[in-house]
This record gives structure tokens, sequence and C-alpha cells, in this order.
């Protein structure tokens, strides 16, 4: 009975409109419906990378859109999107990826090659952004291929040069 009114309440969200709040509380039900899985942490992402899953991505800021990073909307020099199915609990949204600008994102398997961590300094994100740093809402450089070329590589390590909210990239490759 449960699982049948989760079911109901996810396709009721589903015709709401297209808003952060909704997308939360949809994938929150269909995780408790058991379509989706919360997936704790990047080594747990990791994993479950590496185990194959048939994997749905929805890239909704391709390369040349504008995306807010902080208070400021920047062009992306890269595709970046999301794992449908696969949750951040972080921020309930599906775990954040980010492709190399060359590489494309039809891709059958995704591999992990680096980190874009968010800074968990409260003082600085109270100074900064006047609230707690998002821990956890980290971004996950993915390619199909575990490759990445150096003017890629060079180009993410700019866009994300100097910006206060993230660590320096942490490079699997």
């Amino acid at each position: 009975m449960i699982t049948n009114l989760l079911y109901k309440l996810s396709a009721h969200l589903r015709t709401l409109p297209d808003n952060h709040e909704a997308k939360q509380a949809n994938n929150l039900a269909d995780v408790m419906a058991g379509k989706q899985n919360i997936i704790e942490s990047p080594e747990a992402l990791f994993s479950f990378l590496e185990s194959g899953p048939k994997l749905k991505l929805h890239i909704d800021s391709p390369k040349g859109s504008k995306k807010g990073f902080g208070d400021k909307k920047r062009v992306l020099p890269f595709d970046y999107g999301e794992i449908v199915g696969a949750i951040n609990p972080a921020d309930s949204m599906g775990w954040d990826i980010i492709f190399p600008p060359s590489q494309p994102t039809d891709v059958k398997k995704l591999i992990h090659i680096g980190i874009v961590k968010v800074k968990d300094d409260k003082k600085l994100w109270k100074e900064k952004a006047g609230r707690s740093p998002p821990v956890g809402n980290d971004k996950v450089i993915v390619s199909g291929d575990g490759s990445i070329s150096a003017e890629d590589r060079a180009e993410i390590e700019s866009f994300f040069y100097g910006m206060w909210q993230f660590e320096p990239i942490k490079w699997f490759i």
C-alpha cells in the first residue's frame, strides 16, 4: 500500500512545474519507491559506476550554456549534468557530472577521472554566501573511456581556478 502511494506521489510531483524543490521531492519519492538509489559518498559513486550499471544521464547545462556557481553565471566550456537515479544526499538530486570539453556525452559507461569538492569551511561560507557549506555537493569529472586530453584538463582547471567555494581539483589519472 505504501509503495502504491509513493508511486502516486511521484507521478503527481512530475506534473508540478520544473523547479528545484519539485525535483528534490520527486527524487526522494522515487528513492522511497525503490526507483532510485541514494549514493552516500564519492567513493560509493565510484564503486557504483565501476559495477557497470545502465545509466541515464541528464545534461541540463550543455557546453556553451550559462550556469550559476555562487553569485555569478558563467559560460561552461564543458557539458554539465547529473546521473539520473543516483541521488546525492547533499542536495537530494542526481550526482553532478562534468564531461571533458572534447568528449561525447552519449556513452555506455562512465569512468571517474577527477572530482571538484566543495570546501568545508563554515566561516568562509558564512562570510561569502551567508550560509553553511553544501558539503558533499561535489562535481565528478567523468569520461566514457577514462581519458582526458591535456587541453581539456587545462580548460576545466581554468574554469574552477579562483572559485572560493571549491577545493583544487583532484585528478585520478
